[in-house]
């Protein structure tokens, strides 16, 4: 029993280090039923390679880090000798995995130094790749064949034993056809949508910066339902293949600038974080996720600022995120706009689907360069050709190629960046730090079966059905369905589609050699263009082309700037002359806009888009603005306020001093590169709590700068602007304006309203004095407003009097606070608490005696909805049943249910239809200890024996010795039957007995053995054949016939005659006349 156990042991090992990640398409993954795995491979070998080095046999132990060494051993028939050289380019010395929590990690070996590349020394056309940690694992390609080889347990004493087993011994997939095929539903949805964009008002300034060669280092995370999902085997090849898919999106020409990506740490999770929530809400888990990295302190040792020198974390998991539960949750990753070097915001979350999830990283990736959705806020379409672009919102949905393009508007968006001060961390670190990635095409590594796997699941596989379509979209059935699946996507560059062939974007090609890539190079700059402008600070531009020659199949796109610009005729245009972009609108004046003409144009400045010509028709009759071209005229401003440029469609800031990029700036007093002591500051604040109509608050002088206005909290009043001569330019005649910019006696003032929060910023100088008023809507809680005026002693004097003057406490009604909703989703009501008197004064709100607001106007009960989103419905997963069986492969069983909540707060099930989403699986694979093998029996063959009985037999064989039952071992031979043994034989017939007439001829019959020929009595009586038969050769002439005086035969040969009724037939009769008397005399 102790023997049998180690063997027990020794097969559990052979299982569990399997080689998935390290061949090109493996089937034999943990996550298998070994045991089945086992029975249907075709053969297999146990084989003990002997290790040399330098002429001298070796263990395995002491190969390692060996610079060279040689295997060989002999399995199928043929002889193997391979030479095996380190590879010290696959792991470099920093290489870092961490596991959290640390104590799992228990490996201390120098792992850099078990990866050995080499060759077979008998076969010319040979490959081998191979680890030497913990046995030989790898995979050895000799022509058209390749050999699997996997360590078994190390036996204290013995030989290494291994495994080897050939591609061709793998069990031949077959697919059901199924009767329909269920695809993704809902198919305009957007697979990015609502990723987290949150976008700064401001970014500081940004200096004109050369694009050089990007480095973006990357910390990856992998959360623990990835681990159990994948394997604690594979979890990091797959990881690593996954993010060399990025690496790979990320040195496409399209995206115009050379970026190489590093993973300098790879972190695993094997159990819960506290500070860590990874849930299916997609906002709560990006904003945790960022936080818990930020917070990560790493081992003793290290450099305290080392967890600050990645450029952006990525977690990869395998949770179904969603941003909004009460919609279908077809959101894939989510990520912060503009969020890379910035600590609390450099963070991405991406949802693992298989091979394409290296699609979702570099997506959300591009959101933290600051590139937005492609069509949202520029022009830039979809597709490019029949290629998808990567930052279309609709990328996972649409992409039918398995390529992909860079948009223009993307490769703007990321120089934009770039050349800022948001990008500073990627040009800092050193280029030592990263993790080696794999080289192979993800197809090669990942076969059809194995990217469905990764998809839905152990029991799935690709769907044969549409096996002509490969290329096109991968679709899956998984074990148990009748339909198979698809989430439209193509399989992976490198997919085999038959036959040395494989996917390459969209189409099944000859699986030739991989054309080399090829660097592009910079042509000549071009000379300077024309000034844009005659006045008021024009562009001139040179450029250049990296087309000298172009990069070609990955090839390294051109390091640094494609274009140059300066500023020209920056003196100001003469006075009167009108703005640049009135002239811009006015060239669409009296012209059809969709089969309208319209008389006069006048521009409107988008804040999404500044640098797009939009306008609108002039006159209170057209209250709406179109686009009339994608690009204003460079060196046209991006906002009435500010000195900063339009240059080939994005605003391009420009220093006081009118240049590029310089970075100058005015000080609150108005004066360039000033250090602000030519001038004071007003403060004031206003507290008046109730009033009717408009009220002023304050009076901004003319000459005044820096101006701010802004409610101390929120309230239902309103702010407005008037000049003296009672003409108002914001919120006047009581019509509420939306939140932009307004043009005051040539004052700009931006208007901002954040929910009920109102503000108004102006940089001035004010040309005329400004009243600040508030427009009374229930309460006003208080306004504070500064500004700044150039020194004037006695001036200053007076604005300080005034400053110090504030008025006294004010008492009005407040409402005492809202009920609670009325429903929990699809709209309720809430309803205002009972009144409350409060007292208002210098900015601070406190509860009094109702006595005090005697004289204030008590409002009426208020309702106000609440909870108007949808109510929800979602799919509801139980925990795991126990594994169906105690050893070797089982299934674990879920409930898996349709929930939708109600209004009242309830929750119950509800029809499966209802749930949009696809329905989680209800069945796993589940694994414990190795149980039997079963034995492998052969055909039966042929009965071996002549005749009687004998016996049949057939080859029952352990697939690994020892590791079978004998007391379940099935009988390899079974006794037969083939025939009795005695037979009659019969001899040759004689020849008639008579001349003419009527004869007879007669033969030798006896029972024979067949085997034998002994004589015997024991034939079967009823089977005898006939010793006599009757014959003639002609008619005689007729005469007398002798009378009958005795039978010629004897008695029991006439019995025979009469037996068998021949007796009528004259030759019969004359032989056995007197037996024959007595039942008539033939005619």
């Amino acid at each position: 029993m102790q023997l049998q156990e180690i063997y027990l042991k020794l097969l559990f090992f052979l299982i569990v280090l399997c080689i998935f990640s390290c061949v090109k398409s493996s089937v034999f993954s943990k996550r298998e039923d070994q045991e089945r795995f086992l029975q249907n491979l075709k053969s297999f070998q146990i084989i003990y390679p002997e290790i040399s080095y330098e002429n001298e046999v070796i263990s395995i132990e002491e190969s390692i880090s060996k610079p060279v060494f040689q295997i060989r051993f002999r399995a199928f028939g043929e002889d193997f000798l391979l030479d095996a050289w380190l590879n010290l380019n696959l792991v470099p010395p920093s290489y870092s995995k961490d596991v959290l929590p640390r104590e799992r990690l228990s490996q201390n070996q120098n792992i850099r130094m078990c990866f050995y590349s080499g060759k077979s020394k008998l076969h010319s056309d040979s490959s081998v790749a191979i680890g030497n940690c913990h046995g030989l694992l790898g995979v050895i390609r000799m022509g058209q064949e390749e050999y699997f080889i996997e360590p078994m347990e190390k036996k204290p004493g013995k030989q290494f034993a291994h495994v080897l087993y050939r591609r061709s011994d793998l069990p031949t997939t077959r697919s059901s056809t199924p009767q329909s095929c269920s695809a993704v539903k809902d198919p305009g949805r957007r697979r990015f949508n609502n990723t987290n964009i949150t976008d700064n008002l401001h970014h500081g300034s940004r200096n004109r910066r050369s694009v050089v060669e990007i480095t973006l280092q990357l910390l990856v995370v992998v959360d623990k339902d990835m681990i159990d999902f994948h394997g604690n085997d594979t979890i990091e090849e797959y990881v690593l293949t996954i993010m060399n898919m990025v690496s790979e999106i990320y040195r496409d020409p399209s995206i115009g600038v050379a970026i190489n990506l590093e993973v300098i740490r790879l972190i695993l999770l094997y159990n819960k974080q506290k500070q860590l929530s990874i849930t299916s809400d997609g906002h709560e888990t990006l904003q945790s996720f960022c936080e818990w990295q930020n917070s990560l302190r790493w081992r003793e040792g290290e450099d305290p600022q080392e967890h600050n020198h990645y450029d952006a974390a990525v977690l990869i998991t395998r949770q179904n995120i969603c941003a909004d539960k009460t919609e279908k949750c077809a959101t894939v990753g989510m990520g912060y706009l503009y969020g890379m070097c910035d600590l609390k915001r450099r963070c991405s979350v991406s949802e693992d689907n298989g091979l394409n999830v290296a699609f979702t990283i570099a997506h959300e990736l591009g959101h933290n360069l600051g590139i937005y959705h492609d069509g949202e806020g520029n022009s830039c379409s979809d597709f490019s050709g029949e290629i998808p672009h990567l930052m279309s919102a609709r990328w996972l949905l649409r992409n039918k190629h398995g390529g992909m393009k860079w948009s223009q508007c993307s490769k703007r968006s990321l120089k934009a960046f770039l050349k800022s001060e948001d990008s500073k961390c990627l040009r800092r670190h050193s280029k030592s730090k990263k993790i080696a990635l794999p080289p192979d095409l993800p197809g090669v590594r990942y076969s059809a079966d194995d990217q469905c796997r990764l998809q839905y699941g152990n029991r799935a596989r690709h769907c044969l059905k549409f096996k002509a379509k490969l290329c096109r979209e991968l679709w899956c059935e998984i074990e148990g369905e009748q339909s198979c699946r698809s989430k439209l996507n193509p399989p992976a560059k490198g997919t085999a589609c038959g036959r040395d062939k494989w996917c390459m974007f969209g189409s099944c090609v000859e699986n030739t050699i991989i054309p080399q890539r090829r660097d592009g190079d910079w042509t000549d700059w071009s000379g300077w263009s024309k000034c844009s402008r005659s006045c008021g600070s024009g562009v001139m531009a040179m450029q250049r082309k990296c087309n000298n020659p172009r990069p070609l199949n990955g090839g390294r796109y051109c390091i640094g700037e494609e274009k140059r610009y300066k500023l020209c005729n920056i003196q100001p245009c003469p006075k009167g002359s009108q703005d640049f972009r009135v002239v811009q609108c006015s060239s669409y004046n009296n012209t059809k806009y969709k089969g309208v003409v319209y008389e006069k144009w006048v521009p409107v400045i988008s804040d999404g888009q500044p640098c797009a010509l939009f306008c609108r028709p002039e006159g209170t009759n057209h209250r709406f603005s179109a686009k009339l071209a994608e690009n204003v005229v460079d060196g046209t401003t991006c906002r009435a306020d500010t000195r900063n440029v339009c240059i080939d469609g994005k605003c391009h800031s420009v220093g006081c001093d009118n240049k590029l990029g310089s970075g100058a700036k005015e000080d609150v007093c108005g004066v360039c590169k000033g250090n602000g002591t030519t001038c004071y500051t007003v403060e004031g604040r206003f507290n008046q709590l109730a009033g009717k109509g408009y009220v002023e608050a304050a009076l901004i002088p003319k000459g005044a700068r820096a101006i701010l206005v802004t409610e101390v909290k929120p309230c239902t009043s309103f702010l407005a602007l008037r000049s003296r001569i009672d003409k108002y330019y914001i919120n006047g005649n009581k019509k509420i304006e939306l939140p932009g910019d307004f043009d005051a006696e040539g004052t700009i003032f931006k208007y901002f309203r954040s929910g009920t929060w109102e503000r108004l910023i102006a940089k001035g100088p004010t040309t005329t004095p400004f009243h600040i008023m508030v427009l009374y809507n229930g309460f006003n809680l208080g306004i504070k407003y500064r500004y700044t005026l150039p020194i004037n002693t006695s001036k200053k004097a007076k604005d300080k009097k005034k400053l110090l003057h504030i008025t006294g406490p004010t008492y009005g009604w407040v409402h005492g606070g809202w009920s609670p909703c009325s429903a929990h989703c699809d709209g309720g009501i809430r309803k205002s608490l009972k009144m409350k008197c409060v007292g208002f004064y210098r900015g601070e709100i406190s509860f009094v005696e109702d006595f005090y607001c005697k004289d204030a106007t008590k409002p009426q009960t208020q309702e106000r909805v609440c909870n108007v989103h949808k109510c929800a419905i979602w799919w509801d997963v139980s925990p795991w049943q126990p594994c169906s069986t105690t050893c070797g492969g089982g299934v674990q069983k879920r409930l898996v249910t349709c929930k939708q909540e109600h209004r009242n707060g309830s929750r119950t099930l509800a029809p499966d239809h209802r749930c949009t989403d696809d329905k989680p699986s209800s069945l796993r694979n589940c694994i414990h200890k190795a149980c039997h093998l079963k034995w492998r029996v052969g055909r039966w063959s042929r009965c071996y024996a002549l005749c009687g009985v004998g016996v049949r037999r057939r080859s029952v064989t352990c697939p690994a010795k020892n590791m079978c039952s004998l007391s379940l071992k099935p009988t390899a031979s079974k006794p037969c039957y083939s025939g009795p043994c005695l037979e009659w034989v019969t001899g040759e017939w004689s020849k008639c007995s008579a001349r003419c007439g009527p004869g007879y001829q007669r033969r030798l019959v006896t029972c024979r053995h067949k085997l034998t020929g002994k004589k015997s009595n024991k034939c079967e009586k009823r089977k005898q054949p006939m010793d006599v038969k009757a014959c003639k050769i002609t008619e005689c002439t007729s005469v007398q016939e002798p009378p009958c005086l005795q039978d010629k035969y004897n008695k029991k040969q006439c019995h025979s005659v009469l037996k068998y009724k021949l007796c009528h037939d004259k030759a019969w009769y004359s032989l056995c006349c007197k037996t024959c008397e007595r039942i008539a005399r033939p005619r």
